[in-house]
């Protein structure tokens, strides 16, 4: 009998050991996914801000950028086509982006570097949690500068922390060779429908923008953070 409870006892404890390796196994994947695709990113961030220091390099076109990143890591920072033999066929993997890379996003608050994509496969961006632009012809430094991103449900990635910034807080949009300096004025909760009005300001601003990391009571769908900045002082 004392044996049998013995077994049953170890038993227990195994199970349970089992369901708490599991778990954090599961609990662990979105975190590997994000840190995957993190990397990926900071090769774009290099090879962009690398190609901006070196004056004998040309800049890429869109149609270039199409085939600029794969999903295979030996070629990340490679412009050739790449492609997959299989009996005999040449398959072109997908592009890691679509577009052109149009400036790149520093806020040291919150930890975050990103890339900004202008072209006209947003969805495909977005699903991939890069950030983008909201149109074709908004020029930094001139106009209002909307950046569109997702916020991630794993902590730190994409705007995940969004909700961290301030009135008052300062972050860096870096163009080809220019560092633009810009100060948060305000933050804004709206619902999608509407938040149109709010990014509209007719002056030299920049605007993120993305979803709260939960529905709070009372609302039908998560609101946007739209947080304003205006430029710094220099």
């Amino acid at each position: 009998m004392k044996e049998e409870k013995i077994s049953i006892i170890i038993d227990i404890v195994v199970g349970i050991v089992t369901i708490l390796v599991l778990g954090c196994v599961i609990l662990m994947i979105p975190y590997k996914k994000a840190a995957d695709r993190d990397a990926k990113e900071a090769v774009i961030i290099d090879d962009y801000l690398e190609e901006q220091e070196n004056a004998d390099v040309p800049n890429l076109g869109e149609d270039t950028a199409d085939n600029l990143l794969t999903t295979d890591s030996e070629s990340l920072s490679g412009i050739t086509e790449n492609t997959n033999n299989f009996k005999g066929a040449t398959v072109k993997k997908e592009p890691y982006y679509k577009g052109t890379i149009d400036s790149i996003l520093v806020i040291e608050k919150i930890n975050l570097e990103k890339a900004i994509i202008r072209g006209t496969e947003n969805d495909y961006n977005l699903s991939r949690y890069l950030f983008v632009t909201a149109d074709q012809t908004s020029v930094l430094g001139t106009d209002n500068y909307v950046i569109y991103g997702h916020c991630s449900q794993t902590y730190g990635h994409s705007f995940n922390r969004l909700e961290e910034l301030a009135v008052g807080d300062s972050f860096q949009l870096i163009q080809g060779e220019v560092t633009y300096d810009y100060t948060v004025t305000s933050i804004q909760l709206e619902l999608r429908a509407n938040a149109a009005p709010l990014l509209v300001t007719d002056s030299n601003t920049v605007q993120l923008v993305s979803c709260e990391k939960k529905l709070v009571e009372g609302y039908p769908e998560k609101r946007l953070i739209v947080v304003t900045a205006e430029k710094s002082d220099s």
